[in-house]
């Protein structure tokens, strides 16, 4: 009778376990899988879109930064199931029966070809590209990014130590596979992953992963040198640049104007774009064209909460400035910064320019990605392919990513200017309304179109 109850209890036991791991795979393992695999189809589609466009539209940008946040997001969750069963492959673990053993190495092994296979047919394409390798291993406080996250990635596919693991894995679980009769679903899922990886097939017909170790190699001393290229360009505009732009010969003639400030007020709305001119100061001589400066208007409170955005964590962070009456986001030497529109005015000319035709949604994620530029450090190289730095006219180019704005090559950088931003409301076809027109501190009430063009063509 002892015997029988014995039986019974181990029985019961080894039932549990099964249920227990079976409920793992389901609850926990499959969810994050289908997540991983969406998060891969989009890195893809990613790549394959930043790839043709020269240069990086605002969308390619935000989608990169979207990219590694989606990576950051899974991360750890998949790397808890590659290490939580690993070492069964390698060390005699009685606690558990042969069978249940084979299914728990199989859902770290398929956690691990997941991970290699990712960087194969996804983060490799990024890897094996300068300017998108550069842009992904770049810092972004807008998106709370840190450093060298691709780098991260590509040691771990090249880890000798996580290359072994992985062999290890393999090498039980094709042992033991033989002869095994376990048909139960999940248990069919986890073979399903194992067996139509990519990198599960390379490891078996003994193709080496470590190939790609002095292909990367290379890569990174070149983007050590050209990191150093750019630090010495950076520095020496942002001498330049810092050293004429405290040049200011008087105030301009929109200061301090009440009834423009009023008038500005009455007019503008949340994400329209400000261009402004100062021909009083010094660094508006070395700007090409008419316009020297551009913004973009966040709104007011009441605004942001009529878009139903003013809680969101992004804006949240700014709330006590936008209460103050700072809701204009303009880069300036120091940073990306909001300021009053009364700040602002320091000016001779302005220009604001509305687009009534931009979806709601679009307003307002364009809006909440104005306000993760804030913070970030001035691009004295001007270059719209980068995102830890901004510039005037890159902040609108950045965010307003549902234009074709237009840009110049500038011996391999693409930049742009205030004027190609002004371009866009003289068109024939536009979505841009010029809704105040300032010109020496007069307002301009009819023709605004026309007179755009002819400050546009005198430069």
């Amino acid at each position: 009778m002892r015997k029988i109850l014995f039986f019974i209890l181990i029985i019961i036991n080894f039932s549990n376990a099964n249920d227990i791991t079976q409920n793992m795979i389901n609850k926990d393992f499959k969810p994050l899988v289908y997540k991983i695999l969406d998060n891969r189809y989009f890195t893809i589609n990613t790549y394959e879109e930043a790839n043709e466009h020269k240069p990086l539209t605002g969308k390619d940008l935000d989608n990169i930064h979207h990219m590694l946040l989606k990576y950051q997001d899974t991360k750890n969750k998949l790397e808890y199931f590659i290490n939580k069963y690993k070492n069964l492959a390698t060390t005699n673990n009685n606690n558990y029966k042969k069978s249940e053993k084979l299914t728990l190495v199989m859902i770290s092994l398929a956690a691990d070809l997941i991970r290699y296979d990712n960087y194969l047919l996804s983060y490799k394409n990024f890897v094996e590209s300068n300017r998108l390798r550069r842009l992904a291993n770049k810092e972004d406080i807008g998106y709370n990014l840190k450093a060298n996250i691709l780098d991260d990635i590509t040691k771990n596919y090249n880890s000798k130590k996580n290359r072994d693991d992985l062999d290890a894995m393999i090498k039980f679980y094709k042992e033991h596979i033989k002869n095994n009769s376990n048909n139960s679903e999940s248990f069919l899922y986890l073979k399903n992953i194992i067996e139509n990886s990519i990198i599960y097939n390379d490891r078996i017909n003994n193709i080496d992963l470590a190939k790609s170790n002095i292909n990367y190699a290379s890569k990174k001393t070149f983007d050590t040198g050209n990191k150093t290229r750019h630090l010495i360009l950076n520095q020496t505009s942002k001498g330049f640049g810092n050293s004429v732009g405290v040049v200011e010969t008087r105030k301009g003639k929109l200061y301090n104007k009440e009834d423009v400030i009023l008038n500005i007020k009455n007019n503008i709305k949340p994400g329209d774009i400000l261009l402004e001119k100062t021909p009083f100061r010094l660094t508006d001589k070395f700007i090409p064209g008419y316009w020297g400066h551009a913004a973009i208007y966040i709104g007011t409170k009441e605004e942001l909460i009529e878009l139903g955005i003013w809680n969101n964590p992004i804006v949240k962070k700014y709330h006590k400035e936008i209460e103050e009456g700072k809701v204009i986001a303009e880069a300036l030497r120091d940073d990306v910064q909001l300021n009053s529109i009364k700040h602002f005015l320091n000016i001779d000319d302005l220009a604001i320019l509305h687009n009534d035709y931009e979806p709601y949604k679009e307003k307002k994620e364009r809006l909440i990605l104005t306000l993760r530029q804030i913070g970030k450090k001035y691009d004295f190289e001007f270059d719209v392919e980068t995102s830890d730095k901004i510039f005037c006219s890159e902040l609108v180019y950045t965010t307003y990513f549902f234009v074709k704005w237009k840009t110049k090559n500038n011996a391999g950088t693409y930049t742009t200017s205030p004027d190609d931003i002004a371009y866009e409301s003289i068109k024939d076809t536009t979505f841009f309304d010029i809704t105040l027109l300032y010109h020496d501190g007069k307002e301009i009430k009819y023709n605004k179109k026309e007179f755009m063009k002819q400050l546009l063509e005198e430069e």
